[in-house]
């Protein structure tokens, strides 16, 4: 194969048996494109590298059958540098840095080969895989670029994140489908850290951690102009996630046309850090939280001011290091619109504390569809982990489709709730799932019985405290139960509209 500007790595050495360590080959013909700008190809077949490095102007095509396979020796890796956390280590697959119009594209594969950094003995399939802190992490990393094109390529197999795009400038990742398995550690889809103009559009992802994740952490900058749209998410954690690390602001974030195929959270807005998060805009969403896991929260919002340490390994540079004392952040303008949830979980919003804003937040025609209802009255007051709302006791553990909670501004209309009929279908995993005994007094042999309907808690359709302005619309809302409240409501200073 031959054309103007290409540069074909078989050409340059690299030999498509899967067990040859064509690294040198195939950062040969990229060095060799980037002199001028072109097209680097991976003809069919199998080949194994260890880290390699994009340079500007350079277009990497792995035709229809090509695969780019991770060594499974971490000693093919070059160390690059750690990140901030365990999550991002030194060791990558792929690298660009501070590259300009780049492109990585399909049809062909690139295949982490993560499985070998795992250990292999877990209690059951069910069970995540653990993992060494010596893996390749993200699996491709793309720092400080301008114009950025992931696009029609599959990506599979990553040790952990998959895709992380850190401070980023005109970034597009079109097309894209990550497979990883949904027991995987931290193996995130995409990871955007400090990225401006980015468009995340047509891709399928599946995989353990969260699909796509918006962060900004002590090393990047903020987040902000960003759309996701019309792709579809599966995940053993949360399908978008804004926030949790938050050391920077968040601005105008659209997120559109979004089917969750399964996920424990389909949105989760977390302000930890002394982030504002702020222009979110969320709607025509089709989802589900049929992972087995019980304290589901479909959709949660929350502010807070936490510290602490660094959980690194002693090499790491931030070994020992406190966290650095960040301000309170505040979440606001956030409207979330035209979702059908099917769940067994709740919906949460607002802040740790009364002083925390949580503002101008608006919620139209979103629907939950309940397939039975997971009881959080003895699991919530014991998660006192960051990712379950430690400053938040009473909604932890409060039996509600929605809860709310030191909010300003807010505004909820056509809200719906199908409560469960019985028995619950055998398609809901909760039943059967062994991760439901995260919640053992509550289900250890009780199945047959909350299976029938015999053993059902009691919910109210809104459960909501301290709301200062907006309006609540509640017309047609009723309890699980004929002998509930339908809505739990106090510390209301809003309008509210009742049925006649």
């Amino acid at each position: 194969m031959s054309c103007t500007g290409c540069y074909v790595v078989t050409d340059f050495g690299a030999v498509n048996d899967g067990k040859t360590l064509n690294t040198k080959a195939v950062q040969a013909a990229i060095d060799a494109a980037g002199k001028t700008g072109g097209e680097v190809i991976v003809p069919p077949g199998t080949f194994m590298i260890g880290t390699i490095f994009m340079r500007s102007g350079v277009i990497l095509t792995l035709q229809a059958g090509a695969i780019l396979l991770g060594s499974p020796r971490i000693e093919d890796y070059i160390a690059v540098k750690w990140g901030h956390h365990m999550d991002r280590t030194p060791w990558h697959l792929i690298v660009a840095q501070g590259c300009k119009d780049i492109t990585i594209r399909g049809p062909g594969c690139i295949d982490g080969n993560g499985v070998n950094f795992w250990d292999q003995d877990r209690p059951s399939q069910f069970v995540f895989y653990n993992h060494g802190w010596h893996r390749p992490s993200p699996m491709v990393e793309i720092e400080r670029c301008e114009d950025v094109r992931i696009q029609d390529v599959f990506l599979t197999g990553s040790a952990g994140w998959t895709l992380h795009l850190w401070d980023c400038t005109r970034s597009w990742v079109r097309g894209v489908k990550i497979q990883n398995t949904l027991y995987g550690p931290n193996t995130d889809g995409i990871d955007a850290s400090g990225c401006h103009d980015l468009i995340i559009s047509d891709c399928h992802i599946s995989t353990g951690d969260d699909a796509i994740a918006l962060k900004s952490s002590v090393d990047s900058r903020d987040c902000r102009d960003i759309t996701i749209t019309n792709c579809i998410l599966e995940t053993s954690c949360v399908a978008v996630r804004i926030g949790y690390e938050s050391r920077h602001d968040f601005r105008n974030i659209t997120i559109t046309n979004i089917v969750v195929k399964n996920c424990t959270r389909i949105l989760d807005l977390r302000s930890l850090d002394g982030a504002v998060i702020e222009n979110i805009f969320m709607s025509n969403v089709v989802a589900q939280t049929n992972r087995g896991w019980p304290f589901n929260r479909p959709i949660e919002m929350y502010v807070d001011h936490l510290d602490g340490k660094y959980d690194v390994v002693p090499e790491h540079p931030n070994h020992g290091w406190p966290f650095p004392k960040p301000p309170v952040g505040a979440i606001r303008n956030v409207t979330l619109r035209d979702m059908d949830i099917l769940t067994d979980g709740r919906i949460l919003l607002g802040a740790a504390k009364p002083e925390f804003e949580v503002s101008h937040i608006r919620m139209e025609n979103i629907r939950l569809r309940y397939a039975m209802l997971d009881d959080p009255s003895i699991i919530g007051p014991k998660a006192m982990n960051v990712s379950f709302r430690p400053g938040s006791p009473e909604m932890r553990a409060k039996c509600a489709a929605l809860c709310v909670e030191n909010i300003r501004d807010f505004v909820l209309r056509d809200f719906s709730v199908t409560w469960p009929t019985y028995p619950v279908t055998d398609s809901w995993r909760m039943l059967t799932d062994p991760n439901r005994f995260c919640n053992k007094p509550y289900y250890d042999g009780n199945e047959e019985k909350i299976r029938t309907g015999a053993m059902r808690p009691s919910f109210n359709a809104i459960w909501a405290r301290n709301v200062q302005g907006g309006e609540l619309d509640l017309r047609g809302l009723t309890a699980s139960e004929p002998n509930a409240v339908a809505c739990d409501l106090a510390n209301i200073n809003a309008r509210v509209i009742r049925d006649v």
